[in-house]
């Protein structure tokens, strides 16, 4: 049974020296705590806020022709999460609690060159902090949180930069002007407007569709009309992809108008990054370690093949995948096998009956699993090799897992 789920999105308007919006800080928000952040992990809120705003409800209902400012946590900065859009429509906030570490440093200036624009949230200047001022486009100071006499020696240690000044928090009438007069360049805060509420809705994704269009973008062979044809059979999906590929988050420059022709411009592997996860995600009341389970066995599956069987990584993750189908979706294996289109090697395998390369790679997975150490040795790979892919998966699913806030 399908239902509606429903989201929340901040927005906070940010103003100019006329007083007229150049843009707005998107905000993580839910619906036990509307009013203000609630959460325990930043690299979860960071990614909620990501995909709600660019995929279900779109950047251009968010913010228009206008810039969206963005939290940005370590895992963004490092790549360990990739950004899923274009620099042309956002600024990219760095939190007041990042350290300027040499990794750190480096994820930005990578950023930077990408064309990302780089704010400084709740910036206080100090030697210390001076190499992200040389990559920083926006310095937010917080006027709140400053005590008398500090904002104006802020300002004057960062005058003379190629930076423009943000002030945050601005409660008063007589704080906005006392700013006005510093020649900060834009102004935020309950003085000018409070962070409206913005409510979204999505319809998940039939359940058998989630697993055919899987099946689908992990086949080599998969041509561009047999995506579009399990795409089609649901609305959700398809009007979800449609909005992602027409989002700022591709920045095309054209209206794309038929999930063929989205196919067609942006490729099987984007359309199967984002959709993977995506489907995943809407498997609902499934404990996310069930999710997590069967995106590490994928994983894990596909780095032994690349060892083993370089030409069909693809079918190496399906098997993966699908060895943990039957707890996802609450039936019997077999029958499941049964419905679906799967290469009769991929069947074996899974049913436990194979004794090809796949077999082999789903067998060398349950041995780690199980810490079956004597079978792990006695495989075409050694130790070293297996760790070293074991690690690999982890770091990948724990990356993805974060991202989709699954």
């Amino acid at each position: 049974m399908e239902y509606v789920e429903n989201f929340l999105i901040g927005r906070q308007p940010i103003f100019d020296r006329q007083q007229k919006v150049i843009g707005y800080e998107l905000l993580y928000r839910t619906e036990e705590a509307p009013d203000r952040a609630s959460f325990d992990n930043g690299d979860k809120a960071t990614s909620q806020v990501i995909i709600n705003s660019i995929m279900d409800i779109g950047l251009e209902r968010l913010v228009g022709q206008r810039i969206a400012f963005i939290n940005l946590t370590k895992c963004f900065i490092s790549g360990e999460i990739e950004l899923p859009f274009e620099p042309n429509q956002i600024v990219l906030e760095l939190l007041e609690d990042i350290e300027p570490t040499e990794a750190v440093i480096e994820g930005l200036t990578a950023l930077k060159n990408r064309g990302y624009p780089i704010a400084l949230d709740d910036f206080s200047y100090s030697e210390q902090h001076r190499p992200l001022l040389d990559l920083a486009d926006i310095v937010k100071l917080d006027v709140m949180g400053l005590e008398p006499g500090e904002l104006e020696l802020q300002v004057e240690q960062l005058k003379g930069r190629n930076v423009k000044l943000l002030a945050e928090k601005v409660e008063t009438q007589e704080e906005f002007q006392h700013c006005f007069s510093l020649g900060f360049d834009y102004f935020q805060g309950y003085f000018l407007s409070k962070p409206e509420l913005v409510t979204g809705n999505r319809i998940p994704t039939n359940r058998m569709t989630i697993i055919n269009l899987i099946i689908k973008l992990q086949s080599s062979d998969t041509e561009i009309a047999d995506l579009e044809e399990v795409i089609q059979q649901d609305v959700s999906l398809s009007y979800r992809l449609l909005r992602l590929i027409n989002s700022a988050a591709f920045n095309l420059g054209r209206t794309v108008k038929s999930i063929k022709h989205a196919i067609t411009i942006v490729g099987v592997k984007v359309i199967r990054d984002w959709a993977r996860l995506l489907l995943l995600s809407q498997i609902d009341n499934k404990n996310p370690e069930l999710i997590w389970r069967a995106l590490f066995r994928g994983k894990m599956c596909e780095s032994i093949g690349t060892q083993i069987d370089t030409e069909r990584a693809d079918q190496f993750f399906t098997v993966g995948l699908f060895s943990v189908i039957d707890t996802l979706l609450d039936r019997p294996l077999p029958e499941l096998l049964e419905k679906l289109p799967l290469e009769s090697e991929i069947v074996n395998a899974l049913l436990g009956e194979g004794d090809g390369r796949l077999a082999q790679a789903l067998n060398l997975v349950d041995a780690y699993d199980r810490a079956d150490w004597e079978k792990v040795e006695h495989s075409e790979l050694n130790s070293d090799q297996i760790r070293e892919i074991y690690i690999e998966a982890v770091h990948d699913t724990d990356q993805k897992m974060r991202f989709f806030n699954i």
